[in-house]
C-alpha cells in the first residue's frame, strides 16, 4: 500500500516538475504559431466548451473551461452543510504536462468569490492536474464530461 502511494505521488511530481519546467523556459504550444487548436492532435482536450461536473443551473455549475490563449477557469459550486457554501471561480494558467497532451497541469492566477460564499477561501498556491480527452477529464475533484457529450447520457447528474 506504501509503495503505491509512493508510485503515484512520484508521477504526480514528475507531472508537476514538467510544467513548471515548461512554464520557466516559456514553452510554447504544440502549434507552430504558438495557439492552441481547438481540439488537440489525437482527441485531447476541447477548447471553449465547458466540461461539466454537476448542476444544470447557470452559476451553480461545477466545471473547468479552457481556452486558447493558455488561460482557464474552474467554478465551484458546493453546499457541504448550511450555512457553508463554497461558491467561486480559480482563473487559471494552464500547460500540457506531457507531449501526447493527455494531461494538463492548471496553475492558480487569480479567484472571484460569489456573494454567497461562506466557507474557506483558495490557495494562491493551487495546482489541478488533470487527464484530458475530448470528452472527460478526470482529477481529484472527480470527472468533469464535455457538455457536448451531456445529451448522450440522459441519466447523467439525476437524483
Amino acid at each position: 500500500m506504501k509503495k503505491s502511494r509512493y508510485l503515484i505521488m512520484s508521477v504526480l511530481l514528475v507531472c508537476l516538475s514538467a510544467a513548471m519546467l515548461l512554464c520557466a523556459c516559456g514553452g510554447t504550444p504544440a502549434s507552430a504559431g504558438g495557439e492552441r487548436p481547438s481540439v488537440s492532435e489525437g482527441g485531447g482536450l476541447v477548447l471553449d466548451k465547458k466540461y461539466v461536473r454537476s448542476g444544470s443551473e447557470e452559476g451553480m455549475q461545477n466545471y473547468f473551461l479552457f481556452r486558447a490563449d493558455g488561460t482557464g477557469e474552474y467554478s465551484r459550486y458546493y453546499v457541504p452543510s448550511s450555512p457553508y457554501v463554497e461558491h467561486y471561480v480559480v482563473r487559471f494558467k494552464y500547460f500540457y504536462a506531457d507531449k501526447d497532451q493527455s494531461a494538463v497541469a492548471c496553475f492558480f492566477d487569480s479567484v472571484e468569490y460569489s456573494g454567497d460564499h461562506k466557507a474557506a477561501g483558495v490557495y494562491g498556491d493551487t495546482v489541478y492536474l488533470l487527464t484530458v480527452s475530448e470528452h472527460v477529464l478526470t482529477g481529484e475533484r472527480g470527472y468533469f464530461i464535455n457538455e457536448d457529450d451531456i445529451g448522450k447520457l440522459p441519466n447523467y447528474d439525476k437524483d
